[in-house]
């Protein structure tokens, strides 16, 4: 895998997918604009790589995509980083709308 394109929009990996922008692209749809913040433990957890024996109760950063958008990735069951370290290319492509922002800076980064 070679590019891998982050984005806050699933509209927009829609589109990116479709124009071939990219070999992966994964929108992440966290909501942060209203109410608190999760604890950095729980974004931790719902980012790290998840284990064949892991309880699937227990959130999985790819659990929103469809298995045909998730593909080899899902199998995998790689974290976040696992999965960016294997791209020669990671790219954000950030929407302007203030909860976009937010993800954009939060402390748990994206990479």
């Amino acid at each position: 895998m070679t590019r891998l394109i982050l984005t806050t929009c699933d509209a927009g990996a829609g589109a990116l997918i479709r124009a071939g922008f990219a070999d992966v692209v994964i929108p992440f749809d966290f909501r942060f604009v209203w109410g608190p913040l999760p604890p950095d433990a729980e974004l931790a957890t719902l980012l790290a790589p998840r284990s064949p024996e892991q309880d699937p109760a227990v959130p999985y950063w790819l659990d929103f995509l469809d298995r045909r958008r998730r593909g080899t990735i899902g199998r995998k069951g790689l974290g976040l980083i696992e999965l960016c370290e294997q791209c020669e290319r990671v790219e954000l492509w950030i929407d302007p709308v203030p909860n976009a922002q937010l993800i954009l800076v939060h402390p748990f980064g994206v990479a």
